[in-house]
Order: structure tokens, then C-alpha cells, then sequence
């Protein structure tokens, strides 16, 4: 007889991937995408996982395939705990992966036998919520038809109370649960899912018929009443129903989720008995899953033409596929045991382990590989983000406030009155507040800046799919195929194939400072630096598994105070010793003499305390150079160390390399030109030698030139066949190529720097003089010179020197000077910047660049650097002709470095460009290193600043904004001492005179105020300096102690004339304040807020405060917070506070009083700046003010230097310079502007010289019968 639940037949959900080969750690990692295609092929179209796995939803998009997610049981506590949480589930694994990639899913399983006995309610409380935020979370994404949730049960929480179906009902421990949940799900049109494996009742009673397990049926079946049960799949699955129908729900959907047979760990977990009893051919409901690991494997139904049957055949050749297409992946891990030491085991030992060849690995198997191994970077450790939060609390000025804080409600608790629990509530928020507006700020910058900085990713070159790609290093794992040639920082851990030897760079890791050899079978190690050659390389160990992967988790992180750090440090130190001073006389004199109350003497400690600390200065600078550094990224400059922002502002000296920065970086050659030395060689033969020797890939500037003067790319390697190419490097300055031709010949051609080219020559005697003649005739017309040279190699042996090298011609070369450049370069001198040209080429061809660029020709070649070969004019001592000199020629990597170190030595702050790496050592040297676009990795890692556009302005520009930024950062402290000043000195003076006692709160009031109208200064309008700039301390707390000291005295005679005499009440007709206290403090609670934060206009301004127009954000704050605060001074009445409205006419009478003694600032600012530059003393000392006779005060002949100081600067003669006598005051004024046009205009005649001396020399043209005919 049919089993009871035979008219309603179970829904077998398909293919089930649990936890192999589908998740984070499988035992046979085989691409998602194949197994997608295996399963499609042996007819699968239904899938559940266990987990969202992401790579694999990508591979079922558009698949065809159903697919149902599944939710693991530790996930169920959170989902539980919060919708938001479900929703941020649902949207990241179901809404996305449908939208975006096409995925059908139908179902998500909330849990995974949830209710197991053994897990004892483990997930009892936690499973039904989760189902219901799940559900709502589906709801909400608008996928409620679409998908459907349920929860995979298993077969005990059902049982019968006589061992019969009829007498099926749910667990009694979970009976309540389980009718809210089938409710639940019945309500949503779900379905309910259990999971049935015959085997468990074998093996839970060893009396079980083994044949009643089986579909074979068995000889002595269970009878219960009408119905007849003869295997115990019927039987269970019908005891399910009954306990349906016994709850109310019989006309609920059924899914059998999963059911299978185990192969291993028990006796009767074999194939054979599988086979026995050929479960395979016989009737099941639908679909069966599978399970593919190495204990247990599952069946999987097939349905076929109506009839559902299950296949094991189809099943074993599933699995066969999957283990003959590809060998299991090595467990990273395994590459720290001594079994398996790649470093030492023979070459092909390594690809055997690494299951890789020389061909590469195809993309899945990488794919797959990159989710066993991780990426090929170094992950830093997340900060959490309520610890970054309150990292803004944990500094010494926080501390202050915190101190005050405590003080609040602790020492304030005496003198008959309790804590001061609203200045308590005040500071805290007041801490909140700055915390709050810092961790935006920051949190922004810092994305920013993230976001920039994977622009930044190291490149490599991978062999994937059998070609060649450049992709991120991030992406490499261990048995990948990757180049490595010159420049390149080594991107992994990798085994050297064969190929010429490497000159390795390992300073970073080991300290070495000089190259090591590195040849086939040795290990490179990542964030080394190839110095020499070209080789391939089988990657062995990435990220946190290679050599500096370890070493950096060895080390522990270290920190470093820099000079910005500093500087913050110091005036920080200066505000709170201020402070100090300031307390300390107050309760001296309050206590002791003045014999105060406790209290009162506490609130006016408050006041000090809260008032006199900038607590929004760290904020206020970290922030405005995180900005800084976001406004450089939008001009093309991404700064990579953000304190090189205020270097940058200091910079002096720019040494800049010629080629691609100062220049097009794009050679052209004049064919005609070509010099010939070889007399059994034309022309168009040195053209094909020295496009033999170049690379077809990978071109650089010079390759390229020559590779386009052929007609066709595919000449250069016509009828020859590559024996070995060596690649350029800067020692050899070189490229050489070794051949056979198609008579067997053997030939080696080279190409490359003349001068190393002539000392291969065996008649370099006879013809270095007339090559060097070429190339010095070249040099004057502006052109660069290629040599090449030929060789026969009769021993026909790649190792061989072969016969004598013959000097075959002379190529001439060209880099124009970019169109922007000249202009650059005069900006530059206009704001204070020497650019010195730092090249490798020749001497001649670096002056003429500089002739062109108006940079001057005050060039010498790198000989001059070690003290030789010097003019007897030229001897002067390194340092000096290093500081005096436009530019050098023809300099190595360790002249750069010295050429730096030097113009550190005599106080320079010095920037450098570079774009190889061998300008690595320099850019690390330079206060500010900068990589020109398109640089190397080297480079990149060794600088400050990466420009990601090309030429010159992109950092003149920078320059600019980097002063700008500077200048807001220091406007910015010079307030904060001076208010600090201003609050400590003004309230002690008022404190200790007239025993004055201010209101804590409202001192709290200002400072919240204050803190969001100064945020705003880190997006100020500000004018950059015309000049380098750089902290300087002194001017900061100078200005600031007489700013604040003005203001505070300001305080002090404004309550003055309020309490003492009756000036306002006779001129503006107000009433007197002089009685009422709490009057009096609205009214000094509003001056000290006006004047405080108008101070930001002076100290913002290098001119008058009213001629510089400031942001208009920064104008906005300042508007809505004194409204704010004439608003309580007008009409606020806070008993606890101590303050009472003054009207409107005391605040008009405030207000002017504050304006009219706002415009001596600028006077007092002007006397400071004037008195710091030391100009003042030196005009007294030099007798040029008072003390001379002059009714000029010597006025113009300073003019008169400056002059002759431009003259110099352009490398004019100076002319005779004779001081005017006075005049008019316009006159002058006319005067001075003439003199700054003849200035400019010789300046453009000087550069219209040098371009008309370049088409001279370049036409062939004499200069001196032109000049004779014609004059310029």
C-alpha cells in the first residue's frame, strides 16, 4: 500500500554545496564556474548553499540554475538582535547578487538544523526571530514574491508517541515554537523543509533491518491500520505530515532538503552496500543532494522524462570530472613546514608543489587560488570606529577639559552648594561636540585619501589565459608567472626561472646596502628592488605569508614623532603653562589676600580652565591638511605623507629631472642627420642595428623613436632570430642584442650612451675625437646622441666575447622642451624657488634646455661634483657651486643623493623629482620627494608626492596650495595662543581687581561658539606667501601674547568704564549696569565674544583684515554665532548661569565699543610682523631710520639692491643704479612701477635670446655675422 503522504509528494530541493567545494575553506578548489558548468551538464537545475559565498552567486548569475542561500546558525544571534542588521544581510547577499548579477534565488534557508537535540536550545531563542527580521528584510527590498525564507529542520523534531506515522506530532520542547514558525511560514506562502537521512536510524539502533533503510522494501513491513510502510523514508516523512495534519496544517508545502547515504565512517557506510541494494534505480519523489567530501557522499536524483529516479551513475562521473580538471591547491600554511621548503627544492619541484608550469595559471584557477590565499597585500589592522571617536578626547588640552570636568562636580561640591552639574553637562558636551565635528571631518579626509591612495596599487606584469597582463599586485597567488625587469619593486615572494642574472635590491628588508646578484633557482623577495636585468619568476608566497608579510607582523608598530607633531606639542605646551601661571596667581591672590568664598574661587579657576584651552587645535590642523591633501589630489599631486604639505610651503630649492618633466619625454631622430663612422655601413643599417638592439615590447622614449623611423616595427627582428637581449641599465647605459641571421651568422649590436659605446671600440684612439666632435656639434644644436656599435661573434656561443666591436654612427636625438615649462620656471622664481636641472644627459644638450627655459646656463657636468675637472674660474668649493649652480649634466644616482644632501646641509628645504628607480635614493632623501607621473614603482615608494599629471606646473601649483594650506594652519595658532592669552589674562585681571566674578557656564557658551566658527578656517580663502614659509615659534607666540594681551586689556577697561563710571549711560542714553552682576556678565559675556572671534579676521590676513575678503563659510559662522550670542545677551535670563538680558541698546553700545577697537589690530599685527623680521633693528643699527640724514631713510637704495637682486637672478650685467631724489609721493609710486616693468621686460628679452640663439644654432647659421648686419 502507498505511504500516507504518496498524493502529496515532497519537493526535493536539487544540487546541495555544503560546505565543500563551495566554501571558505574547501578540500578541492575547483573554479565556481566549472562547477556551475558540471552541474548544468549532468542536468542539475537547483542549488543550495550553505553560506553566501560571493564568488560563487557570481558564477550561478544567469546560470539557470535555482539557487537557495543558506544562513549558518552562528549568524542567527545578530540577525535576531536587529532588523537593520537583517536588512544589511539581505541587501549585500540577496538584493545584490539578484540586481547586479542575475542570480535566481528562490529561497533563503534561515538556519541549518536549528533544533538538533545535541545543540541542547542552543538556538531556540534566536532561530524564530531571525526568520521573522529575514522575512521583513525581503519584504522591504520589494523580493517578497520572488523569495521565500524557511528554516532546514531536521527529522527529530518530529517523533511518534507508539512508534507508528499516525502518531506523529513535534517534539513536546519545541512544540509551541514550532507551530509559531509553521504559522509563520503558511502566512507567507513558504514552505516547511526537512531533512530525512534513512542512514541515522541505522545507525542510532544497531537492531535497525538493515533492508527497511532501502526503497527495495523488506520483508516484514510496518504496518500502521490501512497503510503499509516498507522503507523508512515513507514512514518518517509521513509521521511529519500527521503531525501537520494533528496541528491544523495539512495543506502545507513539503521540501526534502536533504538525503543521502554516508561511503565512510561507520560499517555500513560504504559504496558496496550502496550498490547492494541499488538504491539508485529505484522510485523517489524528486530530487536527492549531494555531498562531496572525502567521508560522506550523498545521491543526487536526476529527473528524467517525467520519471523521478536517482542516478549514482551520473553522480560518480560528477566527481570523477572534478578530480581529474584539477589537482587540490596547496594550503598556504603548508609553505612554512620543512616537509615542503620551497626556497631549497629543485625548480620543477616547485611547479610539481605549486600545481603550476610555465605556461601560468588559467583566471579561475587564480581566482580560486586568491580566495584560499588572500590577497597579495599586507591588510592593516581596522581601528574601531567609537575608539577612533574617543581618540579625540585622549590628548593633554582634552585632558585639561576633562580635568575641568571632574573639577565641575567634585571640588565644586562645598561651601554649603552641591556640584556644578550644568558646567559638568556643558564641558561634556563641549567635548562631544569638537570629537564629534573631528571624527567627520577626518573620517571624510581619510576615505578621500583611501580612495586616492588605490590609485596608488602596485602594478605587475602576470601570465594568465597564456598571455601577458598587467594587473594589481594585490591579485597575484603562490604558482602565478610574473616579469620582473628594471625599476620594479618585487611584487612577491618568487623562484627565479631562467634567464641573465638580477641585481637585487634588499636594503628595505636586510640592511644591505649594496645589490645582490640574484640568478635562476634563487629567491627574490616582495618589496625588494630590481636594479638590473629581466627575468621571469614563479610566485612561492604572498601577503601575509611572504618574507616581509611575516616581518611585519614580528615587528611592533612604532611611533613616530615628526616635526608637525611637534610643533603641535609646543604651542600646546605653551597654552596649558599659561594656564597654569595664570591659576596659580589666582588662587594666590584670591584665597590668601582677597579671602574668597571656596566656591567662588572655584568657578573662577573654571573659567580659566575651560576658556584658556584650544581644544579644537588638533582637530582644527589634522583635518585642514587632510582637505589640504584631497584639494592636491584634484590638481593632480596625491600626497602620500600628509606633513610633506607644510615642506612643500617651505620648499627653497627644486631639483628637477629633465627628461618627461622639464621636456616632451618624446625623441625624434633627423635621419639625415645621422653621422657615419663605418664606411661599410649606411645609413639605413645603423637605423636596423640600433632597432635590433631595442625592445618591441615595452618601449621606452628612445626604443621608440627608433623603432618609428622604420616602415614597418616587424623589420627589426626580419630574417634574424633573438639568441639574448640585454636590457638598459644605468651603469652600462646600454642595450645590446645577440642574433643569428638567416645564413647561421652569429652578431651582437648595441646601442646606447657614446662615450660608454666608444670604450667598446677596438679603434676607439683613431675616431673618439671625431665623435666626440658629432656629438658636441649635436649637443649645440640641441641634440642627443645615440651610439651604436657592431660585433661578429664567430664562436656562435651566447656566452662568447665575440671579435672587435666597430663604431658604426651616431644617432641624433631630441626631446623639445614642454610648452609650459619656461612659464613654470618663471612662476616658480616668482615665488621663491630655485630650480636647479638635474640630468643625465650632456653637458651641452642641458644647456641649451636651460637657454630655452630661461633658466639660466650656469650648468656643469658631474665631474665638478667631486671636485675635478673644474674651470680655473669654477674653483670653488662643492657646497658653494652646488648652491650657486642652475643644473648639472651627465650625473649618476649618487650624485643626486649627494647633490640633495648637500643643499640640506646649508639650511635648503630641497624637493626632487624622479621617475626610475634610480632616483629612488634621492626622492628618499629630499625633504619632499616627488615621482613625476608614470613613474616607477621604486619611485612611487621612495617619494612624498606622486603626480598623476605630467610636467612641471602640476607642482608649482601644488607649491601654491601647499601654502595656502600652511597659512591657514598657522593663522589658525596664532588665534588659538592669543585667545588663550586673551581668556587667562583678562579674567585674572578682572578676578583679581575687582574681585569679578565670571560665570563658568557662559565662558562654555563662548567656547562652543568659537569651535564651530573656527572649524570653518580649514576651508578659509586665504593668500599663499609670496616666499617659502615654515613654522616659526617665536612669531607665533610673539604675536599672539600682544594680540591677546590687547584684547584682554580691551575686557578690562570696557568693565571698567561700566562699573566705574557712567560714560554710555550720558553719550547713549542706557541704564547703568553698575549694580546688577548678573547684567554686568551678559554684557562682558558679549564683548568677549565679539572681539574673540573677530580676531580670526586679523590673524587670517597678511594685509588690512577688511581688504582680504574670507571664505564665505568662515563669514557665515561668524554671523550666525554672534547672532547667537547677542541674542542671550539681549534677552536670556539663566538664573544658574548668572546672566539677565541688556537690551537692545547695551548691545548696540557693545558692539561699537568692539568695532572701534577692532581696527588697531591691524596696526598692532603690522608693528609685530615689522619688529619679527628684523628689518626694524637692522634699519637702527645701519643708521637708515631716525639716525640718518637721508630724508628717504635710506629707502632707495634698499629699492636699488632689489634690483640688482632680480638683474642677478635672470643672469643679467646689472646696470648703474642712481637713487632718485625725492619726489612726489605718486611720482615714486610711478618710479617704482617702471622699474618692475623694465624688470619683466628684460627678463622676456633675455628669453627671446636664448630661443633666437637655439634657431641660430639649430639653422646652422653664424651668430656673429647676423649680429654684424642686424641688431636684436
Amino acid at each position: 500500500m502507498a505511504a500516507k503522504g504518496a498524493n502529496s509528494e515532497p519537493q526535493f530541493w536539487g544540487q546541495t554545496l555544503q560546505e565543500k567545494p563551495w566554501s571558505s575553506s574547501p578540500s578541492h578548489p575547483l573554479p565556481p564556474d566549472i562547477v556551475v558548468r558540471l552541474l548544468k551538464d549532468n542536468g542539475f537545475d537547483k542549488v543550495k548553499l550553505f553560506e553566501a559565498e560571493p564568488w560563487v552567486l557570481k558564477a550561478l548569475g544567469r546560470s539557470g540554475i535555482q539557487v537557495m542561500l543558506g544562513i549558518p546558525n552562528e549568524f542567527l544571534a545578530p540577525l535576531a538582535s536587529s532588523v537593520t542588521v537583517a536588512e544589511k544581510w539581505v541587501m549585500q547577499n540577496v538584493s545584490t547578487f539578484i540586481s547586479k548579477y542575475g542570480v535566481d534565488i528562490r529561497y533563503v534557508a534561515v538556519g541549518n538544523e536549528p533544533f538538533l537535540k545535541t545543540y541542547k536550545g542552543m538556538f531556540q531563542q534566536t532561530t524564530f526571530p531571525a526568520l521573522q527580521n529575514i522575512e521583513a528584510a525581503i519584504i522591504k527590498a520589494g523580493l517578497g514574491r520572488q523569495v521565500k525564507v524557511t528554516v532546514p529542520l531536521n527529522a527529530d523534531v518530529y517523533d511518534s508517541s507508539n512508534g507508528l506515522p499516525s502518531s506523529g506530532d513535534f517534539r513536546s520542547d519545541i512544540h509551541t515554537l514550532m507551530i509559531q514558525i509553521i504559522k509563520f511560514l503558511q502566512n507567507n506562502g513558504a514552505p516547511i523543509m526537512i531533512n530525512i537521512y534513512p542512514f541515522l536510524s541505522l545507525y542510532a539502533d544497531p537492531h535497525f533491518p538493515i533492508d527497511y533503510a532501502f526503497f527495495s522494501g523488506t520483508a516484514n513491513p510496518v504496518v500502521d491500520g490501512s497503510v503499509s510502510y516498507t522503507n523508512v523514508f515513507d514512514a518518517n516523512y509521513d509521521t511529519l505530515v500527521s503531525a501537520l495534519e494533528r496541528n491544523g496544517f495539512s495543506n502545507m508545502t513539503i521540501i526534502v532538503g536533504e538525503i543521502g547515504w554516508p561511503t565512510d565512517g561507520d560499517a555500513n557506510a560504504n559504496i558496496a552496500i550502496l550498490r547492494e541494494y541499488e538504491f539508485w534505480s529505484c522510485s523517489v519523489k524528486t530530487h536527492l543532494p549531494l555531498r562531496t567530501d572525502f567521508n560522506s557522499l550523498d545521491i543526487l536524483a536526476k529527473k528524467t522524462s517525467g520519471v523521478q529516479t536517482v542516478e549514482v551513475l551520473s553522480v560518480l562521473k560528477l566527481i570523477s570530472a572534478m578530480a581529474d580538471l584539477e589537482k587540490p591547491l596547496l594550503d598556504p600554511e603548508s609553505f612554512n613546514q620543512d616537509a615542503i621548503d620551497l626556497e631549497c627544492v629543485p625548480l620543477e619541484e616547485v611547479f610539481d608543489q605549486l600545481r603550476t608550469s610555465r605556461g601560468g595559471l588559467s583566471s579561475a584557477d587564480a581566482e580560486a587560488r586568491l580566495v584560499l590565499c588572500g590577497p597579495n597585500k599586507i591588510e592593516e589592522s581596522r581601528e574601531n570606529k567609537f575608539l577612533k571617536f574617543l581618540s579625540f578626547m585622549w590628548n593633554p588640552l582634552s585632558w585639561v577639559m576633562e580635568a575641568a570636568a571632574v573639577m565641575a562636580i567634585v571640588l565644586a561640591n562645598g561651601g554649603d552648594q552641591g556640584p556644578d552639574w550644568q558646567d559638568f553637562v556643558g564641558i561634556i558636551c563641549l567635548l562631544i561636540i569638537n570629537s564629534t565635528i573631528s571624527f567627520i571631518e577626518e573620517n571624510n579626509a581619510g576615505n578621500a585619501a583611501a580612495a586616492l591612495m588605490a590609485r596608488l596599487a602596485p602594478k605587475t606584469k602576470v601570465l594568465r589565459d597564456g598571455r601577458w597582463q598587467e594587473k594589481d599586485a594585490a591579485i597575484l597567488v603562490p604558482g602565478d608567472i610574473i616579469s620582473i625587469k628594471l625599476g620594479d619593486i618585487i611584487p612577491a615572494d618568487a623562484r627565479l626561472l631562467e634567464g641573465d642574472p638580477l641585481r637585487i635590491d634588499q636594503s628595505a628588508l636586510t640592511g644591505e646596502s649594496l645589490p645582490l646578484t640574484k640568478k635562476t633557482g634563487d629567491i627574490v623577495f616582495s618589496g625588494s628592488i630590481c636594479k638590473q636585468g629581466e627575468i621571469e619568476a614563479v610566485v612561492m608566497a604572498t601577503g601575509v605569508n611572504s618574507f616581509l608579510g611575516k616581518a611585519v607582523h614580528l615587528v611592533d608598530s612604532t611611533q613616530v614623532v615628526g616635526h608637525f607633531q611637534k610643533v603641535l606639542t609646543s604651542i600646546g605646551n605653551f597654552c596649558i603653562c599659561s594656564l597654569a601661571v595664570g591659576m596659580v596667581i589666582e588662587i594666590l591672590v584670591m584665597y590668601p589676600i582677597q579671602q574668597r568664598s571656596y566656591r567662588k574661587g572655584i568657578n573662577n579657576l573654571l573659567v580659566l580652565l575651560i576658556g584658556g584651552i584650544p581644544i579644537a587645535m588638533p582637530t582644527v590642523l589634522s583635518v585642514t591638511l587632510a582637505i589640504g591633501s584631497h584639494r592636491l589630489s584634484q590638481q593632480g599631486a596625491i600626497t602620500k605623507r600628509m606633513t610633506a604639505i607644510e615642506e612643500m610651503a617651505g620648499m627653497d630649492v627644486l631639483c628637477s629631472d629633465k627628461t618627461g618633466t622639464l621636456t616632451l619625454n618624446r625623441l625624434t631622430v633627423d635621419k639625415n642627420l645621422i653621422e657615419v663612422f663605418n664606411k661599410d655601413v649606411g645609413r639605413d643599417m645603423i637605423v636596423l642595428l640600433a632597432a635590433r638592439a631595442s625592445r618591441l615590447e615595452n618601449q621606452d622614449a628612445i626604443d621608440t623613436a627608433i623603432i618609428n623611423m622604420l616602415a614597418d616595427p616587424k623589420e627589426a627582428r626580419a630574417e634574424i632570430t633573438e639568441v639574448h637581449f640585454l636590457p638598459f641599465n644605468p651603469v652600462n647605459k646600454r642595450t645590446a642584442i645577440t642574433y643569428i641571421d638567416s645564413d647561421g651568422n652569429w652578431h651582437r649590436a648595441t646601442k646606447g650612451a657614446p662615450e660608454q659605446i666608444l670604450k667598446l671600440c677596438h679603434d676607439i684612439d683613431e675616431i673618439s675625437g671625431k665623435v666626440r666632435a658629432s656629438i658636441n656639434k649635436f649637443a649645440e644644436r640641441g641634440l642627443r646622441s645615440l651610439g651604436v656599435a657592431y660585433q661578429p661573434i664567430p664562436e656562435k656561443e651566447k656566452a662568447s666575447p665575440g671579435g672587435p666591436w666597430t663604431f658604426c654612427g651616431l644617432l641624433p636625438l631630441f626631446d623639445p622642451p614642454r610648452h609650459d615649462s619656461a612659464e613654470t620656471i618663471r612662476r616658480a622664481l616668482n615665488l621663491g624657488v630655485c630650480v636647479k636641472m638635474i640630468t643625465g644627459d650632456e653637458l651641452a644638450i642641458a644647456k641649451e634646455i636651460g637657454r630655452r627655459l630661461g633658466m639660466g646656463t650656469n650648468m656643469y657636468p658631474s665631474s665638478s661634483l667631486l671636485g675635478c675637472d673644474k674651470d680655473e674660474n669654477d674653483a670653488l668649493p662643492v657646497d658653494e657651486l652646488i648652491e650657486k649652480a642652475d643644473g648639472f649634466a651627465g650625473v649618476y644616482p649618487e650624485h643626486k643623493y649627494e647633490i640633495v644632501k648637500i643643499l640640506q646641509e646649508k639650511h635648503h628645504i630641497c624637493g626632487m623629482t624622479g621617475d626610475g628607480v634610480n632616483d629612488a635614493p634621492a626622492l628618499k632623501k629630499a625633504d619632499i620627494g616627488i615621482a613625476v607621473s608614470d613613474a616607477t614603482d621604486a619611485a612611487r615608494g621612495a617619494a612624498d608626492l606622486v603626480l598623476t599629471e605630467p610636467g612641471l606646473s602640476v607642482i608649482i601649483s601644488a607649491v601654491l596650495t601647499s601654502r595656502a594650506i600652511f597659512q591657514r594652519m598657522k593663522n589658525y595658532t596664532i588665534y588659538a595662543v592669543s585667545i588663550t592669552i586673551r581668556i587667562v589674562l583678562g579674567f585674572l585681571l578682572l578676578a583679581t581687581i575687582w574681585e569679578y566674578d565670571f560665570p563658568p557656564f557662559m565662558v562654555l557658551i563662548i567656547a562652543i561658539l568659537n569651535d564651530g566658527t573656527i572649524m570653518t578656517i580649514c576651508k578659509d580663502r586665504v593668500r599663499p606667501s609670496p616666499k617659502p614659509d615654515s613654522w616659526k615659534l617665536n612669531e607665533i607666540f610673539v604675536t599672539g601674547i600682544v594680540l591677546g594681551t590687547y584684547l584682554a586689556l580691551v575686557t578690562v577697561l570696557f568693565y571698567w568704564v561700566v562699573r566705574k563710571t557712567d560714560f554710555f549711560e550720558t553719550h547713549f542714553n542706557v541704564r547703568s549696569l553698575s549694580g546688577s552682576s548678573e547684567e554686568m556678565s551678559s554684557a562682558v559675556y558679549l564683548q568677549v565674544s565679539i572681539i574673540s572671534q573677530a580676531l580670526i579676521f586679523v590673524t587670517r590676513s597678511q594685509s588690512w583684515s577688511f581688504v582680504e575678503r574670507p571664505g564665505s563659510l568662515l563669514i557665515c559662522a561668524f554671523m550666525a554665532a554672534q547672532l547667537v550670542a547677542t541674542l542671550i545677551a539681549v534677552y536670556a535670563h539663566i538664573n544658574f548661569a548668572s546672566i539677565r538680558g541688556i537690551g537692545w541698546g547695551w548691545a548696540g553700545v557693545i558692539w561699537l565699543y568692539t568695532v572701534i577697537f577692532y581696527f588697531p589690530l591691524d596696526l598692532i599685527k603690522f608693528a609685530v610682523q615689522y619688529g619679527l623680521s628684523g628689518e626694524a633693528w637692522n634699519l637702527v643699527f645701519d643708521r637708515k631710520t631716525a639716525f640718518t640724514s637721508k630724508k628717504d631713510y635710506g629707502k632707495d637704495e634698499r629699492e636699488a639692491k632689489w634690483v640688482l637682486s632680480q638683474q642677478s637672478l635672470k643672469g643679467l650685467t646689472p646696470l648703474d643704479f642712481i637713487p632718485p631724489k625725492r619726489q612726489r609721493h605718486s611720482i615714486q609710486i610711478a618710479e617704482q612701477a617702471m622699474r618692475r616693468a623694465e624688470i619683466a621686460r628684460l627678463g622676456e628679452i633675455y628669453t627671446l635670446r636664448g630661443h633666437i640663439d637655439s634657431v641660430i644654432s639649430l639653422k646652422n647659421f653664424h651668430g656673429n655675422m647676423i649680429q654684424s648686419a642686424h641688431s636684436v
